[in-house]
């Protein structure tokens, strides 16, 4: 498949859809800018949440009006229902229509492994050519017999800060993002033990510009947390991360080890005594810090945003319209480069991560669990939402009565 002409992007202008919380997140504008620098000047935004929280009509009208001016064969969709909204996002009837006059639609997901992301995703199996997923392959994995997805890296496009440019505060340490408890536990954890944190960012609230958020991560370490309700993720932050030739310390978790070389191109912990005492050690061999921040920053380059679109455009030309539905793995062949020298401890989780028959079981029975809790979640969630419909239906039909 071909683009040629214009590429329509959907995303909310708004934070959660609403005008009040301010501009919308980091998630949303780190894909407008993937978008426009592999399209080019041929990408037309729409944003739903400009037409209020309790309609989508005059909202479908509006795309389909643009899609058809433009002349658009592509729709591009972050999609995501507004806080408290009384509408979807776009419609599932326009949806059906915007199918059936042969334009294509990708949705991109970075939340699958939240049940309602995935109830939502699965909600448009029928009006939705791709969906374009990241954070967890093993859910990605999960949901690969129901939808046509593909497992991708969240594509960075800004340049390293200048040198020129850096934060001058004096801290070799730096987090950005929200600061939610566990995470202000970590943090307050160093501070208290002599670790200057340079902390900022976060969502919903009063946001930094896009220049503002890589000067917060563009210190020679950054902090980086997997935990998301049980199951660990890569998120965009890691990525961002290494774009700017920071070192990553990245939370213990299997899904960034799929990307990138543990103890080669970043280093992970798993409490806060390792995270502490990896500080410490770096600090005190800042050649280290550059030899992996470097290895890091040179794998990063590897996901290259236009390999992904062209990925993309490769799948919705040869596979959109087939009856089978399968997963594209887009993640790179990990190539083991040479072992940096680390201290005796590091070395010894390093190999236990590596190839412990025990873990690979832990981590088998973990992985069964989690996956069979999911299941019995979604099934309590559908029955409660099936017994609250059932009794709506009642009190309408007894209300004459």
């Amino acid at each position: 498949m071909i683009i040629d002409g214009p590429v329509v992007f959907a995303f909310n202008l708004f934070y959660q859809g609403r005008e009040e919380l301010g501009a919308t997140s980091s998630w949303e504008r780190t894909w407008l800018g993937s978008i426009k620098n592999f399209f080019g000047d041929e990408v037309k935004i729409f944003n739903p949440d400009i037409f209020g929280p309790n309609s989508s009509s005059e909202s479908d009208s509006a795309l389909i009006s643009l899609l058809n001016e433009s002349g658009a064969r592509l729709l591009l969709m972050v999609f995501h229902n507004g806080l408290d909204w009384k509408r979807s996002f776009i419609s599932d009837k326009a949806l059906r229509h915007i199918r059936k006059t042969g334009v294509r639609t990708v949705a991109i997901w970075g939340d699958l492994q939240i049940s309602a992301q995935r109830s939502l995703a699965l909600s448009l199996r029928d009006t939705v050519d791709l969906n374009l997923a990241t954070a967890s392959e093993s859910v990605v994995a999960r949901l690969s017999r129901d939808l046509p997805l593909m497992y991708c890296w969240v594509p960075i496009v800004d340049s390293p800060i200048q040198s020129s440019d850096l934060c001058n505060c004096g801290a070799q340490v730096s987090y950005a993002g929200s600061i939610r408890r566990n995470r202000l536990d970590t943090v307050r954890y160093l501070e208290k033990r002599g670790i200057d944190v340079h902390v900022g960012g976060g969502e919903g609230g009063k946001s930094l510009s896009r220049h503002e958020f890589l000067k917060v991560l563009a210190h020679p370490m950054t902090l980086s947390f997997t935990n998301h309700r049980g199951e660990k993720v890569v998120n965009a932050r890691a990525f961002e991360a290494l774009g700017q030739r920071s070192l990553l310390l990245e939370e213990w978790g299997r899904e960034t080890a799929k990307w990138f070389v543990p103890f080669v191109e970043y280093v992970p912990w798993r409490r806060e005594s390792d995270l502490l005492a990896q500080i410490l050690w770096l600090r005190e061999n800042p050649s280290t810090i550059n030899t992996i921040a470097g290895a890091g920053f040179e794998a990063r380059k590897r996901l290259s945003n236009e390999r992904l679109w062209s990925g993309v455009i490769n799948y919705l030309g040869n596979e959109v319209g087939k009856v089978d539905k399968k997963v594209i793995y887009s993640r790179q062949d990990i190539q083991w480069g040479p072992y940096i020298p680390l201290p005796k401890r590091w070395e010894m989780f390093a190999n236990r991560m590596a190839g412990s028959s025990k873990l690979t079981l832990a981590w088998l029975v973990r992985g069964r669990t989690f996956a069979a809790a999911t299941w019995f979640s979604d099934r309590v969630v559908y029955g409660m939402r099936l017994v609250s419909k059932t009794i709506g239906s009642l009190r309408r039909w007894l209300k004459p009565w």
